[in-house]
């Protein structure tokens, strides 16, 4: 959750550093909206996703494969591009 904390911050960056929007809201609402989102996604994805896996064979446990699609695939992936919307949040203001 914290990497999705992170990302919700750096995009929520640009609504507060612009002048006529300068509030905190955008940013609180962003950083609490971006992992809620996620977990949103994943009741209802996980249940398909795990009746797959079991009937391909997969040996992974619930817990193993919630673990493997929340943290590894979609966060981590989330985070990864949170220092590219920070250049452009910085190097534009359009």
């Amino acid at each position: 959750m914290a990497l999705g904390l992170f990302y919700g911050l750096f995009m929520a960056l640009y609504a507060t550093l612009r002048p006529e929007n300068a509030s905190l809201m955008p940013l609180i609402a962003t950083a609490v909206k971006v992992p809620l989102l996620f977990l949103a996604t994943l009741a209802v994805t996980f249940p398909s996703l795990y009746v797959l896996s079991a009937l391909a064979g997969s040996r992974l446990r619930g817990q193993s494969t919630l673990r493997l699609l929340l943290v590894t695939v979609n966060l981590a992936l989330l985070a990864s591009l949170a220092p590219i919307t920070a250049f452009f949040t910085f190097s534009t203001t359009s």
